[in-house]
């Protein structure tokens, strides 16, 4: 995976929590841009390891802190500027994921995708996130 589809990838992610449309014409630009490549077969949870499922956790907080921050100037943000600011926000998410001690911003993607498709794996990440933050994985 390219790093610009990796990130790509990430900020797709990272918008569902932002409510950020704007990031899906980057997703479309990732598909056709020269030199992206296919994504590996996803993680299964038996691939995922403890301290992997740990970091990912902490990332996860520091995402939601970086999210809860620039949500409400990305809502007040007039549309023209909300891309740059959606873009900013990414940004440092990137850079919270990539500072994640034991994690690479390439597993946090794959465990998330991972969860996203294992409710089992949702859950034992829910059970490793502090208790103001969880909430029933959604079944749809």
């Amino acid at each position: 995976m390219t790093t610009r589809t990796t990130r790509t990838a990430l900020a797709l992610t990272l918008a569902g929590a932002m409510g950020a449309a704007p990031l899906a014409a980057l997703a479309q630009e990732a598909e056709t841009a020269p030199g992206a490549t296919t994504a590996p077969a996803p993680l299964t949870a038996a691939e995922i390891d403890d301290a992997t499922l740990a970091a990912f956790a902490d990332a996860v907080v520091a995402v939601e802190e970086i999210r809860a921050s620039w949500e409400p100037r990305i809502a007040e943000a007039e549309t023209a500027d909300q891309q740059g600011l959606v873009e900013q926000a990414g940004n440092e998410m990137i850079a919270a994921i990539e500072d994640t001690e034991g994690l690479t911003l390439e597993e946090y993607v794959a465990v998330n995708e991972a969860a996203a498709q294992d409710p089992e794996l949702a859950e034992r990440i829910l059970a490793l996130l502090p208790e103001d933050m969880r909430m029933a994985p959604s079944n749809g």
